[in-house]
């Protein structure tokens, strides 16, 4: 895999930058409740870096899958739609924290 995706430190921030707001992801039962959720309060520039490395593990995973046995590709498949779901839930979490900080202005 790249080591494109290594955390970087981020350059201190002003109090008004965007940020992320919670969002919930990944429903584990009937009741569609929740399991995990993103973190509020995560500068946006960190968070969609983040986004961006999670999509990056999961195309290097989706790489694999070519000449995979069926249960190698279904393995591999799980774990690359996870990663996505996690890139989403993200990218959802910096889009409605840039609405709320641009209401604050």
């Amino acid at each position: 895999m790249k080591d494109s995706c290594s955390p970087t430190p981020a350059p201190a921030a002003n109090g008004s930058a965007a940020r992320t707001v919670s969002t919930l992801f990944h429903p584990c039962n009937a009741a569609g409740q929740s399991l995990f959720a993103v973190q509020p309060g995560v500068p946006v520039a960190d968070a969609l870096d983040s986004a961006y490395c999670l999509l990056d593990v999961a195309e290097e995973l989706a790489l694999h899958l070519n000449g995979a046995d069926a249960q190698r590709r279904e393995q591999v498949g799980h774990a690359c739609a996870s990663l996505v779901t996690m890139a989403k839930a993200t990218v959802r979490a910096c889009v409605e924290g840039i609405g709320e900080s641009s209401q604050r202005r």
